[in-house]
């Protein structure tokens, strides 16, 4: 009598549960190209009109977006942070919007 239950229980589960793959940020997505620039800038030095520098390893270049190219390439880091923390800020507000997540509490803009 449980197994059939139980059995029943995990049909109508399957054929209700809609499960979709969360997306995977890139490189190309606008917020991670947001916060790699607001890197870039924090990295970028001025030294005079046609110099600037990369803060990372005082290396100098004719423009900013030399700077920005070089940060790319040579600092994958960079990317790489501004790709996690981009990452860490959908999961939390994927996980603050679940009406179903654990603590109990209702979604944030439900208040």
């Amino acid at each position: 009598e449980w197994s059939a239950a139980h059995e029943q229980r995990l049909e109508t589960f399957i054929e209700t549960a809609t499960l979709t793959r969360p997306g995977v940020l890139s490189t190309a997505d606008s917020s991670v190209v947001e916060v790699f620039t607001k890197t870039c800038d924090e990295n970028t030095v001025k030294v005079n009109d046609s110099k600037f520098q990369c803060k990372a390893c005082s290396k100098c270049f004719r423009g900013p977006d030399f700077v920005r190219k070089h940060l790319y390439r040579a600092h994958s880091a960079f990317v790489e942070s501004a790709r996690a923390e981009c990452h860490q800020d959908l999961a939390s507000s994927a996980f603050l919007a679940d009406p179903h997540r654990p603590g109990g509490l209702p979604p944030v803009g439900a208040r």
